[in-house]
């Protein structure tokens, strides 16, 4: 899935090289940085960062999306939250490191630009050619002046994507911790200050300016038409400061009993 979808201006946040898994533990802080790759080559594997446990190679690139497209970005670090694994990208955008195999929440993250945080689960065989994106801050700023508001830098932005059994709107879902507005694009494809999905728009309902913890709990909600939505795999992923954490929304048809 994405985790911001296509941007009004054309930018788009790919996550989809990852499979979805069963759910697991929690996530801590951010990892820190490794070593940086050669020429043209993919950064050393990371270390075990001392998990207990099997661990599976997981490796990709990272790029941004100034305009639209995928371009690699060196240097950039991909972590594992809660543990000391990490990697630096070469001049490629190419990383690998060692993940503990079962949940873990990935983090991509550069200079000049938001972070992403995503969840997925690593089987024993671990993930090959994976597309993280970093998101300049310029983009993340625009996305204030279009809708009049400021972006906080000290705080997070968490992006629900609801799989809906219908069209997207009137979906909604409150947070347990604060935030300071979101929306949703319209028909049209611009950002409008919302509080649910909009009738014909797209399916992420986007709120910014979360406060930071290390476990957020979402509470979904199904649109009029009868449907129920719940947390993807009962997620509490991790909100850290300028960062943006995907959370999957998996929506189903009310059935009387």
């Amino acid at each position: 899935m994405r985790v911001l979808g296509c941007w009004f201006w054309g930018v788009c946040l790919a996550m989809s090289a990852f499979g979805c898994g069963e759910s697991g533990g929690g996530a801590g802080g951010m990892a820190g940085t490794g070593g940086m790759a050669g020429t043209g080559g993919a950064a050393g594997t990371g270390g075990s960062g001392g998990i207990i446990g099997p661990t599976a190679t997981v490796s990709g690139t990272v790029g941004d999306g100034d305009d639209g497209s995928f371009m690699p970005v060196e240097g950039a670090t991909v972590s594992v939250l809660g543990t000391s694994i990490s990697a630096t990208t070469g001049v490629a955008g190419s990383w690998s490191l060692e993940a503990p195999e079962g949940e873990v929440y990935f983090q991509a993250s550069a200079s000049g630009s938001w972070s992403s945080i995503v969840r997925r689960v690593v089987p024993p065989e671990g993930f090959t050619d994976v597309e993280l994106e970093v998101i300049p801050d310029a983009l993340v700023a625009d996305i204030g002046l279009a809708l009049g508001r400021t972006v906080d830098e000290a705080k997070g932005i968490a992006a629900l994507e609801f799989d809906t059994v219908g069209p997207a709107g009137d979906q909604s879902a409150t947070l347990d911790e604060d935030a300071d507005f979101s929306f949703a694009f319209d028909v049209a494809g611009d950002p409008q200050v919302s509080t649910t999905l909009i009738s014909g728009g797209d399916n992420q309902l986007i709120f910014v300016g979360v406060e930071l913890t290390e476990a957020l709990t979402v509470t979904p909600e199904g649109s009029s038409g009868g449907e129920f939505c719940s947390v993807r795999f009962r997620a509490t992923p991790p909100i850290l400061a300028k960062s943006i954490t995907e959370v999957e929304v998996s929506c189903a048809l009310v059935v009387a009993p």
